[in-house]
């Protein structure tokens, strides 16, 4: 192999580059190529941290969004919870069913509510006892004859005290128990 090779001749002997040949024009051709080598590597770069940017608000806004999203859904769950709660509050109170029993309740509309607090309420009723007729009633405030009631009057030395009878204090007392 040759240390220094030709440059490769074209079939009639003239260069590959041509008979007409001009270094200065070729060297400010390698010089313009250079520039807008040095001009392009600029702009790829600018563009290159324009996207990085662009990339970083885009992920920063969507993690802004997704943020929101979640806290919109949780709002949104404790709102109807909260909403179902007042119903069923609603519907206890409705019916005259025992707070306790609000738990057994199902349902998100207010018709379903209603349904099953009636059902509850009906079935609060039939299951009561009844006080059978051998079962003395016991008054819920009895009233004991002779019981000393209060009858001072500011200003006033009182009215005379209403007669002591024993008898009618122990009969109304065995008819109370």
């Amino acid at each position: 192999m040759p240390e220094n090779p030709e440059p490769a001749q074209t079939p009639a002997g003239t260069p590959p580059w041509g008979a007409d040949f001009d270094a200065e024009r070729a060297w400010a051709l390698v010089e313009g190529l250079r520039s807008d080598k040095t001009t392009l590597q600029a702009r790829v770069t600018s563009l290159s941290e324009e996207l990085t940017t662009a990339t970083t608000e885009r992920d920063s806004a969507l993690a802004e969004r997704d943020t929101v999203t979640a806290e919109r859904d949780t709002l949104q769950t404790n709102a109807a919870k909260v909403q179902r709660d007042l119903l069923v509050e609603r519907v206890v109170r409705k019916h005259g069913l025992d707070e306790s029993l609000a738990d057994f309740l199902s349902g998100d509309t207010e018709e379903e509510l209603e349904a099953k607090a009636a059902r509850l309420a009906a079935l609060g009723k039939s299951q009561a006892p009844a006080p059978t007729e051998d079962e003395p009633q016991e008054p819920t405030d009895p009233v004991v004859p002779g019981r000393p009631t209060p009858s001072l009057t500011p200003g006033h030395g009182g009215a005379p005290a209403e007669p002591f009878d024993p008898a009618a204090i122990a009969a109304a007392v065995r008819t109370v128990r």
